[in-house]
């Protein structure tokens, strides 16, 4: 769907709703983008989806209508560590498909084993659980079962070394534009339509809360001017 499509059915669901459809482009712009990463943000963050230990490293595809719903914002990128094991989120920006996007999750790093020539899926270990699996012998990372852990702005691979890597990432979906004055301006969003109609069930409760704050505040005036 085209951001003026997205626009018009959501002007006539408030109509249906509310009998109200107040809400300019500029309006509808930022909430478009807020709501499109809030039900991002849940799908990862859902208690309901968790994994073992409480982790989220699957949390989008943990059931093929989730994966459906994000496989947009869903890359493969190739990228090299350096010495260290280490390679920066920035890299892996630049790596992807459209210049401009940003990282917003990493899924699955799988590295290169030159050893048996292929790559191997790297386990994701917490900070919290990193000592006592180096000095495990049967945890400890190995060339042939590699481990990851993220930092603030870097992917950390052990064993150390230079790794060939290729990395599943989620994106922050684009950004949205609606100019009713000037079409051609209009930026329409990377999302397929399953997780557009997630973004306009939040869009619709935003809404319901400004309505809902506007009666009040009216109520409150009302009951102000008659004392």
């Amino acid at each position: 769907m085209t951001i003026a499509e997205i626009y018009t059915r959501f002007v006539n669901t408030l109509i249906d709703k509310f009998g109200d459809a107040s809400i300019e482009d500029f309006e509808f712009t930022e909430t478009f983008n807020r709501a499109s990463l809030a039900v991002l943000s849940d799908q990862f963050n859902n208690k309901s989806k968790r994994g073992e230990n409480g982790v989220l490293p699957y949390a989008f595809e943990m059931s093929q209508t989730d994966l459906h719903k994000w496989h947009t914002l869903i890359e493969e990128v190739e990228v090299v560590t350096d010495a260290d094991g280490k390679v920066g989120f920035g890299a892996i920006e630049q790596a992807l498909a459209d210049n401009d996007g940003k990282l917003f999750h990493i899924n699955t790093p799988l590295v290169y084993v030159s050893s048996i020539g292929r790559f191997k899926k790297a386990r994701y270990v917490r900070h919290n659980d990193y000592a006592q699996i180096i000095d495990n012998s049967f945890l400890k990372p190995k060339t042939t079962a590699p481990i990851w852990r993220g930092f603030d702005s870097y992917v950390q691979i052990n064993p150390t070394g230079v790794h060939e890597c290729t990395f599943t990432v989620t994106r922050y979906p684009k950004k949205v534009k609606l100019d009713l004055t000037t079409p051609t301006n209009n930026v329409n969003p990377d999302l397929g339509d399953s997780a557009i109609n997630d973004v306009l069930v939040r869009m619709e409760q935003y809404y319901a809360i400004k309505i809902r704050e506007v009666q009040l505040n009216e109520a409150a005036m009302a009951q102000e001017n008659k004392q």
